[in-house]
């Protein structure tokens, strides 16, 4: 789950691991409709740690009658801060899905035998461009690719202009649902610097 050529975990990870916890917040008040991420936004206080143990922890901010927004705090196990992210969902305007029923626990089914962006299937097409396809295993449900491996595509497509470099933040805005894929993320560097340096390394999303 690190940076390729670093000990660091990706920011993308912490993503996904925002994007369940905040989702599973939401479905709680959004149910039995499904909730759909609009926002993710994680911004990290250093490079995250590639062993031990991180901890999220996740709270409602805002449970309104249109918008849903949470908070997620990412934090050693010693409790030093490592990342903060804030996400916003609405409900799937097709009233005809529903949520499945929902768990209060998380399965664990154990390490990765392969890296992230493989499991995946995400591959770097070109230098700031990245492909991820659509797997049944990487939907959520409203049966469209899972908006937490949007952010892998994302990160893909700038780390293969900065390699060995991370992402100090990444913010995502979801203007429509991957429903057949693949997505494709393009990356550009701006000012000449990379993810850790002063410039500020951008990218998008489409379908």
């Amino acid at each position: 789950m690190c940076v390729p050529g670093t000990s660091h975990l990706r920011t993308s990870v912490l993503v996904v691991w925002a994007d369940i916890i905040a989702g599973h917040l939401a479905a709680h008040v959004i149910a039995p409709r499904v909730p759909v991420t609009l926002e993710l936004d994680v911004h990290l206080f250093r490079r995250a740690p590639g062993s031990g143990v991180v901890r999220a922890m996740g709270r409602t901010v805002k449970a309104g009658r249109s918008v849903f927004v949470a908070e997620i705090e990412f934090v050693t196990e010693s409790g030093e801060p490592v990342a903060v992210c804030g996400a916003s969902f609405m409900a799937q305007p097709d009233t005809s899905k529903r949520l499945p029923v929902l768990s209060e626990t998380m399965p664990v089914t154990g390490r990765l035998s392969v890296p992230l962006a493989e499991r995946a299937g995400c591959v770097r097409r070109e230098p700031g461009v990245a492909v991820l396809p659509r797997s049944e295993d990487g939907t959520n449900a409203s049966n469209t690719v899972n908006g937490g491996l949007i952010a892998l595509a994302t990160e893909e497509a700038v780390l293969s202009l900065v390699p060995g470099d991370t992402l100090s933040s990444l913010g995502l805005r979801y203007l429509a649902a991957v429903r057949t894929g693949p997505a494709v993320a393009t990356a550009r560097i701006r000012g000449g610097g990379g993810g850790g340096g002063g410039g500020c390394p951008s990218s998008r999303g489409t379908r």
